[in-house]
């Protein structure tokens, strides 16, 4: 398996193209949820990019000594109740088996958000589903690393 080690200003890149994708839709993004953990420094990039106060986590745990299980993922950490049509961009690093995004979608809607986008910096060929927005595709076999992966 290849093995890619993702550096800061390749994140910057992919962070970028993401907000120009978000402005070429022409959406306002009020709100930003981030999948904790890999979507944590991404989430605070695009609110950075797109100039949004407002950053919610939610905590999905599958994942065991950087094997996942994907059996019965379970929410640690829920958002809290949303009221209002505001537009909620939520934020991953790769969706491998779609999974995570998926969970944080439909959790967001049970907690009344009507208007969800999903982005990620890298999706994986073959995963299930498409992001809204994302910063660049890999090849199935590929192993990403993030900097903040330590």
């Amino acid at each position: 398996m290849k093995k890619i080690d993702v550096t800061y200003k390749e994140v910057n890149t992919l962070i970028g193209k993401i907000v120009e994708q978000i402005k070429e839709e022409g959406i306002i993004i009020n709100n930003i949820i981030g999948i904790s953990r890999g979507g944590l420094v991404g989430a605070r990039l695009l609110a950075s990019k797109l100039n949004v106060r407002k950053i919610y986590s939610i905590g999905i745990e599958f994942y065991e000594e950087g094997k996942e299980e994907g059996k019965n993922p379970k929410i640690y950490q829920e958002l809290p109740r949303f009221i209002g049509d505001e537009t909620y961009l939520i934020v991953d690093d790769i969706i491998q088996t779609s999974t995570s995004i998926k969970i944080a979608e439909k959790h967001s809607r049970l907690k009344g958000a009507k208007n969800v986008y999903t982005s990620v910096l890298y999706v994986k060929e073959g995963h299930g589903i498409m992001p809204d927005f994302f910063g660049s595709m890999v090849d199935n076999k590929e192993w990403v690393t993030f900097p903040w992966e330590g």
